[in-house]
């Protein structure tokens, strides 16, 4: 992971294509459950590990995630992108690195 990189944990609403091009930019450290063997994993269970893990949650169940993430005093984060069915999700997180990248 590049320095400034970000810990993701790619939901299992999102393609797991989006954590391999996450990681390939060598810039984050991105995982999947489908990766990990965490597949079917209850949502309940995804931000005690994220927080353990140092990791930001990103998906596209808002009502959960938020829901679940307010619970928590303290934890990495969470990107709730919008629901689109195309490859264009994918380029939102993109932009953001690029974003980030700029320091």
């Amino acid at each position: 992971m590049g320095q400034g990189g970000v810990k993701l944990f790619i939901d299992e609403s999102l393609s797991p294509l989006l954590a391999t091009r996450l990681n390939d930019t060598g810039s984050h450290d991105a995982i999947h459950p489908l990766h990990v063997g965490r597949r079917g994993e209850p949502d309940h269970r995804v931000p005690e590990r994220c927080i353990a893990e140092d990791r930001v949650i990103v998906t596209q169940n808002a009502r959960d995630f938020r829901r679940l993430a307010a619970r928590t005093e303290l934890h990495p984060g969470l990107i709730i992108l919008p629901f689109i069915l195309n490859p264009a999700v994918g380029d939102c997180l993109f932009v953001a690195n690029r974003w980030h990248s700029r320091g």
